[in-house]
């Protein structure tokens, strides 16, 4: 997954790569806590299924005519829910919102994703730059979360972290 962290806000767009995944097999996200259960109907901590909002078609059957519920996906993308508080989910991707599955197999396959704080910028310097770019920036504020996953934006372009 990708990133592996997020805001406890949410809306962190979160892409899943795997194999076997198919418009069929692959229509949910399902995140749920460390420690979190479904027994009976009951359901202990956050468990939360959302949609997949995006699907990535392989190049070599991109071109199909016959695209189907069946046609292999790559990688799905599904917006995280909100989280109250800090915390270690697991994530996984299923084909329908039965929140029983939680006490088979599926947490085997599972992966993490962490929610954080929300980070907030309390400054930044130089308050400009030429239009060349290429100019440090300093940004104060957190909390930032170090890992090589960390980038800025600047409207819809990445700069390198």
């Amino acid at each position: 997954i990708f990133p592996a962290h997020g805001s406890i806000a949410g809306s962190t767009a979160l892409r899943v790569t795997g194999d076997n995944f198919s418009r069929k097999s692959a229509r949910f996200c399902l995140f749920w806590g460390i420690g979190a259960s479904i027994v009976g109907g009951t359901q202990s901590g956050l468990v939360e299924t959302v949609p997949v909002s995006k699907y990535v078609i392989p190049d070599s059957v991109a071109n199909s005519t016959s695209l189907s519920d069946d046609t292999p996906i790559t990688e799905v993308t599904c917006i995280t829910p909100a989280s109250l508080k800090p915390q270690l989910v697991h994530i996984a991707v299923i084909s329908n919102e039965d929140l029983s599955m939680l006490e088979g197999s599926l947490q085997a396959r599972a992966k993490l994703f962490r929610y954080h704080q929300e980070i907030e910028i309390s400054s930044f310097h130089p308050f400009s730059s030429t239009v060349a770019g290429n100019v440090s920036l300093d940004i104060f504020g957190g909390p930032f979360v170090s890992n090589e996953g960390l980038f800025c934006m600047f409207g819809d372009v990445t700069a390198p972290g």
